[in-house]
């Protein structure tokens, strides 16, 4: 269970062990819970590392998991293969 605040903002509840990520625009990620941003290979190697988590709008509160988990997963292999976006 989530509980959502003033303008969208998602608290996890106490105890629980899910790590709630705001997106920004341009791609920044802010972790609530330490109070720092946080790089797509972070939320690469939370997902690999199984931990829980999820990704929410800063302003909307809509779920992001999906595409931010994507957009890593992508945003690795371009640079594992040394590739650009043209």
């Amino acid at each position: 269970m989530e509980i959502r605040g003033n303008a969208g903002a998602d608290i996890a509840p106490s105890g629980s062990s899910r790590r709630v990520l705001k997106k920004y625009p341009g791609c920044r990620l802010y972790q609530t819970r330490s109070r720092s941003n946080i790089t797509l290979a972070d939320v690469k190697g939370m997902r690999l590392g199984g931990q829980p988590f999820e990704v929410r709008g800063a302003k909307c509160g809509e779920d992001l998991t999906r595409t931010a988990v994507s957009t890593a997963t992508r945003h690795r292999a371009r640079r594992a293969h040394g590739s650009r976006r043209t």
